[in-house]
């Protein structure tokens, strides 16, 4: 199905802003990951040019040298919680941009089915679909011939077609039926 951009105008905005965002920050990332890397790498050469040679078969003349000692300074420590923030950053940024995208194709797909409903039903049976979205999607088959005003017989053909159509499901429900609105319509929150 084919988003309608022009629709959902502000939603597409943050959902690019979202992937935006998740992009600049996983090139920062790896820009970051990568320098740390190389400054390790660096840090790590320059320790064994500073070794000095084995001097265990001269133990007793000359004491071997003291090795420095490596510790993570303050800024390596802000590098390595900024790489992390942005890597948080980036996978939120994706699952919101998802979400957002999969609301989108939701509210996109209930719409298409409002106007296809919309064009395949008759005024009657629109009656009885706005009846069930008052009433919050379910009535007894009784109370929509009383709400509807239409004579038994007519209002089981009209449930019958819209039941065919999957607008609603019957079920069996004492001396009489439980109709059930599909989830179609933004007016029952479903």
């Amino acid at each position: 199905m084919k988003l309608d951009f022009a629709h959902h105008k502000l939603h597409m905005i943050v959902l690019i802003m979202c992937f935006l965002y998740a992009g600049a920050s996983l090139v920062f990332f790896i820009t970051n990951y990568s320098n740390f890397q190389r400054a390790e790498d660096m840090e790590s050469r320059m320790r064994d040019v500073n070794q000095t040679p084995d001097f265990s078969n001269m133990s007793g003349i000359f004491p071997p040298p003291p090795r420095p000692e490596f510790r993570e300074d303050r800024m390596a420590r802000v590098a390595r919680n900024t790489m992390i923030t942005s890597l948080i950053g980036c996978i939120v940024s994706i699952l919101a941009g998802i979400s957002i995208l999969d609301l989108v194709r939701k509210k996109e797909k209930r719409e298409l089915t409002k106007s296809i409903i919309e064009s395949m039903t008759t005024p009657e049976e629109k009656k009885v679909i706005s009846a069930l979205e008052d009433a919050g999607g379910e009535l007894t088959q009784a109370q929509i011939v009383d709400k509807v005003r239409l004579t038994k017989v007519k209002a089981h053909r009209i449930i019958k077609h819209l039941e065919q159509m999957k607008i609603i499901t019957k079920y069996p429900y004492g001396v009489t039926n439980k109709i059930v609105l599909e989830k179609i319509s933004e007016k029952n929150g479903k």
